[in-house]
């Protein structure tokens, strides 16, 4: 196992590293400082071929604006809370807003756009990148002051995993996520439309014309949203179904039904690529890219409509009227724990 580090650019007068994760069998993880966000994911195809299977910003400097989240950590909160508003222990929080009125993945400066302080473990059998921030009382108006800690960790059976981890002293709202945008192809060599997907779930989330989650869980059978037994993504994407027509695609939250066994998986037949998601995250957001900002990529493609994938586990998001709130409450003196690992193989 290895650990490399570069320095990439400058951000609010610091330097902003980037951080590469690299197995003993070539397979590897990119991490940048800011945002604690992941830039590369390099596995083999079939064939033997290395290639990145998540979205990169060809310019670092992108990563100072990231309208798109690619591959940052988001919080205090992932997806939509209605109105920007919630409340707790009696009393009512005003965050700010940035997206329709409502806020969107931690508000205007979410985590994705903070330095986290970063430091590498190197083991035999593991390599590890322990990412920190201190979130104050009052940033984007939560409440309370949160130590956060996201741990990545990669090892010899092309294993990331992904932990979080963070504590208050006051009653607060916590949903963190990574928002990778996963692309098995290699490089952004095809869409992801052929890719097939399975999602261990019965049910999904209905949500409104904002995209803010309602309240109400659907049923997946016989609708575009059944992904029980693999599929292809573009099979019902186009389909005339309310709830597609909403996100311009698919941006909903499924509801995990849990266990031991993959909540998650993502195969791309051309490449041979493929990708098991286990967690203990009890929703993952599946986004099909339906908003892209055509931003240059390495290989010099500019992202466009269903380039990527985004699979975020997570807790719901938050609707209006405290919708679902519970699952997103840290309490002062608890521990907000959660763990993902992406597990990727060929065949």
């Amino acid at each position: 196992m290895e650990v490399k580090i570069k320095e990439v650019m400058f951000y609010e007068g610091k330097a902003i590293n980037e951080y590469s994760l690299i197995s003993d069998n070539g397979f590897s993880v990119d991490v940048i400082s800011l945002g604690a966000t992941v830039t590369g994911i390099h596995m083999a195809d079939r064939n033997g071929i290395v290639e990145n299977v998540v979205l990169k910003y060809k310019d670092y400097e992108e990563y100072k604006v990231n309208a798109e989240y690619i591959g940052s950590i988001i919080g205090r909160n992932s997806g939509r809370i209605g109105d920007g508003k919630f409340t707790l222990e009696g009393e009512e929080y005003q965050l700010n807003t940035n997206n329709n009125g409502n806020t969107l993945h931690g508000g205007i400066k979410g985590f994705n756009l903070r330095i986290w302080e970063c430091e590498t473990v190197v083991e035999a059998d593991e390599a590890k990148l322990i990412c920190k921030y201190f979130s104050q009382e009052g940033e984007e108006n939560f409440p309370g002051n949160v130590d956060v800690k996201v741990v990545y960790t990669i090892n010899n059976k092309n294993q990331l995993k992904i932990s979080y981890e963070a504590n208050t002293d006051k009653t607060t709202i916590m949903n963190m996520t990574n928002h990778a945008y996963f692309n098995l192809s290699g490089d952004v060599k095809r869409n992801i439309l052929e890719h097939t997907l399975c999602i261990n779930a019965e049910k999904f989330i209905e949500v409104d014309e904002e995209l803010i989650p309602t309240g109400t869980l659907l049923d997946v059978e016989n609708t575009p949203f059944d992904f029980r037994i693999p599929k292809a993504i573009g099979r019902d994407i186009e389909y005339n179904h309310p709830q597609l027509q909403s996100g311009g695609g698919y941006d909903h939250p499924w509801a995990l039904k849990g266990g031991d066994q993959p909540q998650v998986e993502l195969y791309e037949e051309e490449s041979g690529r493929g990708m098991r998601i286990y967690t203990d995250c009890s929703h993952v957001v599946m986004y099909s890219m339906n908003y892209p900002q055509g931003k240059e990529l390495p290989n010099g493609k500019r992202g466009g409509l269903r380039d990527a994938l985004c699979l975020e586990t997570q807790s719901s998001p938050i609707g209006r009227n405290n919708t679902f709130i519970e699952g997103s409450i840290l309490e002062r003196g608890k521990v907000y724990n959660s763990q993902t690992t992406f597990e990727f193989y060929t065949k």
